[in-house]
């Protein structure tokens, strides 16, 4: 999991280090920095780049800089990054760009997932755009990742199941349905001879997630509450994204694991 973060000359920030325990709630006033603090695990998670706006960087401060601190079961890891501005150019300029662990540096380019998740983004009907369908940032397409991992991988989604049932103990189980959603399509129809490109409207085959509960089967999960919801979407998140990612070292590619939330798992 994510054991702090400091940030230094960061839009409002001059020198914050944060704390984070298993659950972490930012409070204060307007303005006073709490989005920063998301939006810098935001440009975490993406990779660290080559360059940064140069407005990022706080008045009358010489370089940006911030380190982010995990530790899992098996090692710690440690990603810092250092930019600074240079003589007539609009950005900032990386001069670190560091991955750690316990066992030594093993590249600059952190790769991991930041959810956001939406109790509406995970409560819609979804179609699988692949063969193996992932969360999105929100929460989307998580009734067709689960539908996938029943269908694939039961082990897991009983331990997703079973996870749920810890926190929601009036849950009795998943299930699916197909629904048809109306969906906007591109057709290409000859008119006088010419190719013209036309919007129709088509039926499109979407999976859609019911709750079994100890005294409503089959709900809806525009039915449900948003923390049964978010509960799902953090527990099928943790269970289907990768733990262990891998990270540019040079012309090397070498694991690096960013564990955010296992400690859920000693609920």
């Amino acid at each position: 999991m994510i054991d702090s973060i400091r940030l230094q000359n960061y839009k409002g920030h001059s020198d914050t280090t944060i704390h984070f325990a298993r659950l972490t709630v930012l409070v204060g006033e307007n303005a006073c920095g709490k989005s920063s603090v998301l939006e810098l695990l935001h440009r975490t998670s993406e990779g660290l780049p080559d360059h940064l706006p140069i407005e990022l960087l706080r008045h009358g401060g010489d370089a940006l800089a911030w380190t982010v601190h995990n530790h899992d079961d098996d090692d710690t890891t440690t990603i810092t990054a250092r930019y600074e501005p240079a003589t007539g150019s609009p950005v900032l300029h990386a001069t670190v760009r560091e991955v750690t662990t316990g066992r030594g540096e093993v590249g600059r380019r952190p790769r991991a997932m930041l959810v956001a998740l939406s109790p509406q983004a995970l409560a819609a009907s979804s179609k699988p755009e692949s063969a193996h369908p992932s969360l999105g940032p929100q929460g989307e397409g998580l009734a067709s990742v689960l539908a996938h991992l029943k269908l694939t991988d039961e082990p897991r989604f009983r331990r997703i199941v079973e996870r749920l049932q810890r926190v929601v103990p009036i849950v009795r189980g998943l299930g699916f349905a197909r629904v048809s959603v109306t969906s906007q399509a591109m057709r290409t129809i000859q008119v006088e001879g010419q190719r013209v490109a036309i919007t129709e409207m088509v039926p499109v085959i979407h999976d859609a997630l019911r709750f079994d509960f100890v005294d409503a089967p089959a709900v809806p999960a525009a039915q449900v509450s948003e923390g049964t919801l978010l509960t799902l979407g953090i527990l099928t998140a943790l269970e289907t994204v990768e733990r262990t990612r891998h990270i540019e070292a040079g012309q090397e590619i070498a694991p690096v694991r960013l564990a955010l939330l296992d400690d859920l798992d000693r609920a």
